[in-house]
């Protein structure tokens, strides 16, 4: 990616989108396929919890509700389970994943040191103008949190994560973000809806934001991290 290609694609973030499809089709505006559409929407009820984990999801039905084929569920159901949402079972079908906390904590780990690397490569490569229109949908994002409705909010932060980490480390570091934080979004949504929880990750965001003003990507990384691992800590059985 181009860095004149990242300043449009960040000008984009903070402004309360609310469809999944912006974490599948991040870089250019080409048409969703039916099975990523199917996907995205199913993604969707997964992440607000109108689809609840181990839920069975079965290709007639899907296929009946969005009056297509089987073809194209089993080919969205394939999707999801690539991005951690579902489970394929022999004999069983398709199940929504239940991770647990320890779960969650390992994801959070192996995440630790990517978002160190690709936030100091991007502090390392990056022009000011582009480390300033960061910093303003860094500012967008942290405005969202204002809303009753959390869902904008934690796609700009996943969106804008994918966008930079597609930056810093190419395609295979947006796929490794999109394997990371696709699971972990519900959680998110989840917790923020807690007492609390929305003055918590707005200390977070802003200490993210300074270790960002800071140069600082290891800094930045672990305030972000912190942001993700108290939500799940709320929401998460041990």
């Amino acid at each position: 990616m181009e860095e004149e290609e990242l300043q449009n694609l960040v000008r984009q973030v903070g402004y309360g989108e609310r469809s999944f499809a912006v974490l599948r089709n991040l870089v250019g505006n080409r048409p969703l396929a039916s099975s990523e559409q199917i996907a995205d929407r199913i993604a969707e009820g997964i992440a607000v919890g109108s689809i609840t984990p181990g839920a069975p999801l079965r290709e007639q039905v899907l296929a009946a509700e969005f009056s297509v084929s089987r073809g194209p569920v089993r080919a969205a159901l394939h999707l999801l389970e690539r991005d951690g949402l579902v489970r394929l079972l022999p004999n069983r079908g398709a199940v929504v994943t239940d991770y647990s906390l320890r779960e969650m904590h390992q994801i959070d780990q192996i995440a630790v040191p990517i978002v160190g690397l690709y936030l100091d490569l991007l502090l390392e490569r990056a022009s000011d103008e582009t480390l300033a229109e960061v910093a303003e949908a860094e500012k967008r994002i942290e405005r969202l949190l204002d809303l009753p409705d959390h869902v904008p909010f934690v796609l700009a932060l996943a969106q804008l994560t994918l966008i930079m980490a597609r930056f810093s480390l190419g395609q295979p570091g947006e796929m490794i973000f999109q394997l990371l934080y696709r699971p972990s979004i519900r959680h998110t949504i989840a917790g923020l809806s807690l007492p609390g929880a929305v003055d918590a990750t707005r200390a977070n965001w802003q200490l993210h934001q300074k270790a960002m003003q800071r140069r600082d990507g290891a800094a930045a990384a672990h305030a972000s991290l912190e942001l993700l691992r108290h939500l799940h800590n709320r929401v998460l059985p041990d």
